[in-house]
């Protein structure tokens, strides 16, 4: 940090090794794919006055992919500018630029913007509105189900919503509605096998959420969503649902800070049904997920954290004909300095 100005630097590195195998007595995979992506960013957050606030950044990101036929790569680097007014103190108005220059589709630009409103205390009231670019990836274009001619999706999306906080801030309720408007969606197309465009795709939906903190300590939260998406090729006159995508689902998450800074918590996922194969002929039924998870402090900037993910070991499918994971575990070790 430098006085009004905080930076932040990062490297993240992802490195997968995927070998398949239809028989599992078979010494060689079927076939198999490699993937390396390294990406370093810096960040700028410069607060001018307390009504402007400045952040500014820059990434460049390196991707590689192979599968025996084919070694490729691709590099993209962006950077964006955000402004945050606060013209006064119960207003807040963010706008937003970012430029993305990919080696192969070239340059792209969006923009961003939101509003915050408090008219009280306990009140809020929230608008936005975004842009989005999303190039196809190594994978989606040059794997065996790959197509090279796929075009980047383009994006954009609104949205609404208003939060509530009750008795001393004990209680919290939200409502949000929004709707998005894409255009050369990335899909899968169930007919020829292969990563395909959907020439336009909207989708509208609600969220409401509750957040109860009965003590300071312990909260419980339950989140509901509504979603409605559809899309067409250039050659429909109408919209058509999209695959494997639920309708409803409903988050519940409990968080409990025990004993010293240890945090225990726990949470139920339900998700309904959808549906799937070639023209939607095909209901993957809805699910229930239950998952708990815990950390605790080591000392000199150590956490250990671990999580069980699907205690129950429930057999669900996403994609149809695709066996999801069962009951998983996971732990590791945070350091902070």
């Amino acid at each position: 940090d430098f006085g009004r100005l905080k930076n932040r630097l990062a490297f993240t590195l992802s490195d997968v090794n995927r070998d398949n195998f239809a028989n599992p007595a078979a010494i060689a995979p079927d076939f198999f794919s490699r993937g390396r992506s390294e990406r370093f960013e810096y960040r700028g957050d410069w607060s001018l006055n307390e009504t402007i606030r400045a952040v500014v950044g820059a990434e460049h990101e390196r991707s590689r992919f192979n599968d025996g036929f084919l070694d490729t790569g691709v590099n993209v680097t962006s950077g964006y500018v955000q402004l945050v007014l606060n013209p006064f103190s119960r207003l807040t108005l963010t706008g937003g630029v970012r430029l993305d220059d990919h080696e192969t589709w070239g340059s792209d630009t969006t923009f961003s913007a939101n509003a915050a409103w408090r008219p009280t205390d306990n009140l809020v009231v929230r608008a936005a509105y975004g842009e989005g670019f999303k190039a196809p990836t190594l994978y989606q274009l040059y794997s065996f189900y790959g197509d090279p001619t796929l075009k980047p999706e383009r994006a954009q999306s609104w949205e609404v919503g208003v939060e509530q906080w009750l008795l001393d801030r004990r209680v919290r309720l939200g409502l949000t509605g929004w709707q998005r408007r894409t255009r050369s969606q990335i899909d899968f197309d169930l007919f020829f096998f292969r990563y395909n465009n959907i020439a336009r795709s909207r989708g509208k939906g609600i969220e409401a959420e509750i957040e109860l903190r009965p003590t300071d300590r312990f909260s419980l939260s339950a989140i509901y969503s509504y979603s409605d998406s559809e899309g067409r090729q250039d050659n429909e006159a109408t919209y058509h649902r999209l695959l494997r995508r639920p309708v409803h689902s409903l988050n519940l998450a409990m968080d409990w800070n025990a004993y010293g800074k240890v945090k225990l918590g726990a949470d139920v996922k339900l998700v309904g049904d959808s549906i799937d194969g070639f023209g939607g002929s095909e209901r993957l039924d809805g699910f229930a997920l239950a998952a708990v998870r815990a950390s605790a402090p080591l000392g000199h900037g150590l956490e250990l954290y671990g999580r069980v993910e699907n205690i129950f070991d429930t057999t669900y499918q996403t994609v149809a004909g695709y066996k999801a994971y069962g009951r998983n575990a996971h732990i590791g070790v945070r350091m902070k300095f």
